[in-house]
This record gives C-alpha cells, sequence and structure tokens, in this order.
C-alpha cells in the first residue's frame, strides 16, 4: 500500500472512531425505545413489536388504565372546578386533589368534590335547587358524549324545577395505555 492508501485508511479509521459512540434516540431515549407520555412524565418505552420476530425478549405488555374526572363546587361561594382536563388522571383521589386544587383557583374557600366520572363525559351544570330560584346548585350529567352528558345534566336541572340551567364545564376522560 502506498502513501495515498494509508492515508485513507487511517482516514477512515478517524471517522470510524469518532462515530463509535454511544448513540441515543431522539429526546434521549436509547436505541429501541421511544419517549412516551405517562403520568408521571415522559418515559422512555420500548418500540412495539421490536422484539416479535423471535430474537430477542418479549417487552412487557402494555398497561390499560382507567380515565378519571371530577367536579367540585363550593356552595357558599358559588365557585366550580374541574380536574385537569390536560392531565391523564389514572386515580379518583387524584381527580378529586385536582378538582378541589382547580375549585381553589377559581377563588373557592369551601370546595367540595361533588361528582367523579370514570371513562366518559361529564357536564356540570349551574341551577336553582327549586322553582323559587333562591338556592343555586350543581347538577351533574353524565354519557359517552359531551352532547349526551349535557342532554342528561339539561334533564335534571330542569326537573328540579329551576327557572335557569347553564352549563359551566364539559370533560371527558377515557382510558389510556402506557
Amino acid at each position: 500500500m502506498g502513501k495515498l492508501g494509508n492515508r485513507f485508511c487511517a482516514f477512515a479509521f478517524l471517522l470510524l472512531v469518532s462515530f463509535a459512540g454511544e448513540g441515543s434516540a431522539e429526546q434521549g431515549c436509547g436505541d429501541g425505545y421511544v419517549p412516551t407520555t405517562t403520568p408521571t412524565g415522559v418515559q422512555c418505552m420500548p418500540i412495539p413489536g421490536l422484539y416479535r420476530s423471535g430474537a430477542g425478549p418479549e417487552p412487557a405488555e402494555s398497561t390499560v388504565y382507567d380515565g378519571y374526572g371530577a367536579f367540585a363546587f363550593d356552595a357558599k361561594g358559588l365557585k366550580v372546578g374541574v380536574s385537569d382536563p390536560d392531565e391523564l388522571i389514572g386515580s379518583e383521589w387524584r381527580a378529586k386533589r385536582s378538582a378541589i386544587k382547580s375549585c381553589k383557583s377559581n377563588g373557592g374557600n369551601d370546595c367540595k368534590v361533588i361528582a367523579v366520572f370514570k371513562n366518559e363525559c361529564a357536564v356540570s351544570m349551574i341551577g336553582a335547587v327549586d322553582s323559587s330560584g333562591g338556592d343555586v346548585t350543581v347538577y351533574i350529567g353524565k354519557g359517552a358524549t359531551i352532547s349526551e352528558a349535557k342532554d342528561d345534566a339539561q334533564k335534571r336541572c330542569e326537573g328540579s324545577g329551576s327557572p335557569m340551567c347553564e352549563a359551566a364545564y364539559a370533560d371527558c376522560v377515557e382510558r389510556w395505555r402506557q
């Protein structure tokens, strides 16, 4: 091999060494993993089906979680709160805590959970306790869609004889995978 061949081999070796470092995929996940949003943050999870060729171990099956939501109400301050609709909530107590936090951030002082819903839609509707219109309360409707939940809340509110029924919050929660 001449000088040119030796220089080419040295150059190729340097290229190989410089790119032989440990690689990682996007967002800090290693090879064979993808970033996945979970209730506790973003975690690196195995790419589904990557190891199904029989050459490697079977990845753990993903877990299906029920989705939860909740509404809270301060009857004295007339403040309503809803669990965070942008968060995947996988337990009833977290949904309740989120709704109370929302109610308090809306100015409520004596917030109480008035409804919890699981894998469905719910609508809170403000209306009067009865036809006198003196005391205000919240009616909750549930259904497979927001429209069905609103219709359910409307029927409950109008069924009480309330002269006024106004939708306050709507939310849908569904099952999710991790």
